[in-house]
């Protein structure tokens, strides 16, 4: 049986791996506080439990640090391509710098405001309900959907506010195609 080391191993960063060869923590520990936590929430997103709350989570630390701090020099010694956690991280394919087209001949500060309007983009993708229209009549016709928070919780994929967000969102799509 393969358990999942939620402290020194997580899941969701074990399935990256096909993908990127470093650790997230490899970068994120030379960033502050608020950057380093967007650039977790970003690695993550595709891999974990809720990739809309990952990205609201990245956007909150990425506005909080555009508005509240001073962008100093350090970050464009981090964010670029002559530190090799990040050369390693922009050279994997299928990752948010590809997406959001991060231009290493740029200012980090650039990057980081394309990264802002990348973030609005993709959050709007992903608010928007995932079934397509022809399948409403069949999920309309279903009983009630219930959402097991215990059950989500105890797969350590989830904390409990993730998993009540869950449950939420699930009973606004069904009381959604209730009123279609």
């Amino acid at each position: 049986m393969q358990t999942n080391d939620l402290v020194n191993s997580p899941k969701h960063y074990k399935d990256m791996s096909a993908t990127i060869t470093i650790e997230p923590i490899e970068i994120t520990s030379q960033l502050d506080f608020d950057l380093g936590n967007c650039f977790k929430y970003l690695f993550r997103y595709k891999h974990k439990g809720s990739p809309l709350l990952d990205l609201q989570k990245a956007d909150y630390y990425l506005n909080h640090a555009l508005n509240h701090k001073k962008l100093n020099k350090r970050y464009g010694k981090i964010l670029n391509l002559d530190n090799l956690a990040f050369r390693a991280f922009y050279q994997a394919k299928n990752n948010f710098l590809h997406e959001m087209k991060w231009d290493y001949t740029e200012n980090v500060k650039s990057n980081l405001y394309k990264l802002s309007e990348w973030l609005a983009e993709e959050i709007k993708i992903y608010e928007k309900p995932q079934y397509p229209e022809e399948n409403k009549e069949a999920i309309k016709d279903n009983e009630p959907v219930n959402v097991d928070v215990v059950s989500l919780v105890s797969s350590g994929l989830f904390t409990v506010k993730e998993a009540m967000e869950i449950a939420k969102k699930v009973k606004e799509l069904h009381n959604t195609f209730d009123r279609a």
